[in-house]
């Protein structure tokens, strides 16, 4: 976190100047809660959500026979899973709900 709010504070600085704002929240993508826990910061600091970029992933620098069940699953959490669970929370908590369906924020 204290790497993240830092280069918030250095580019608040630059964005001030076109009037935007950098926000930090910590979140685990691979944790339904935590997207979930994003979702609201982000509404609740900004109002709305324009559009998402998922770019969360990682991969183990390694051959795939030295790969375990549970790294490969690790893998697939994070560069796959926590795509659709996001995705799915925004469309839910702000399209979804702007376009007439049930969820709301």
């Amino acid at each position: 976190m204290d790497i993240l709010e830092q280069a918030a504070a250095e580019l608040n600085k630059e964005s001030g100047k076109t009037g935007g704002k950098v926000h930090v929240c910590r979140c685990n993508v691979r944790s339904e809660e935590d997207i979930q826990e994003l979702v609201t910061f982000a509404l609740e600091k900004m109002g709305r959500i324009d559009g998402l970029v998922n770019n969360a992933g990682g991969q183990f620098v390694s051959p795939v026979e030295n790969i375990s069940a549970r790294g490969f699953k690790a893998v697939v959490e994070t560069n796959l899973l926590s795509c659709f669970m996001l995705s799915k929370e925004v469309y839910n908590r702000w399209y979804g709900w702007r376009k007439g369906g049930e969820a709301g924020c």
